[in-house]
């Protein structure tokens, strides 16, 4: 079983510390795969999993902004204008150690995020 911690000190940058049983490819291939969503990502914290409330909820609430994604209002607009989808949010939720990697090909749970993006888009 793989575990990926990290300490993070300031805004972005992470000094991490990779625990992984079978080899650390695995992490290196983690790691890799998310960069382009945070040049200053070194490491992610070992995945939890929260509900797609949750994960919609701490993006408009701006817990994803050092990745690019809006809070509030912004958030609000990047939903409309399709530049923040289930997709992303969900890679996002994977590259933040909210989410498990699985969940990049969890279609159940991408359509519950897109359900609930669309009903913050409807309410506000």
């Amino acid at each position: 079983m793989k575990r990926i911690t990290s300490i993070c000190l300031g805004v972005s940058i992470c000094i991490a510390s990779l625990s992984i049983a079978a080899s650390t490819t695995a992490a290196h291939e983690l790691i890799g795969k998310h960069q382009h969503l945070n040049p200053n990502l070194i490491a992610v914290r070992s995945a939890a999993t929260i509900t797609p409330y949750n994960l919609v909820s701490q993006a408009y609430q701006g817990n994803f902004r050092s990745l690019g994604v809006p809070s509030s209002g912004g958030f609000i607009a990047a939903i409309r204008a399709n530049r923040i989808n289930a997709d992303k949010l969900v890679e996002i939720g994977v590259a933040m150690g909210r989410l498990d990697e699985s969940y990049l090909t969890n279609e159940s749970y991408k359509i519950a995020v897109e359900n609930v993006l669309d009903n913050t888009i409807n309410t506000n």
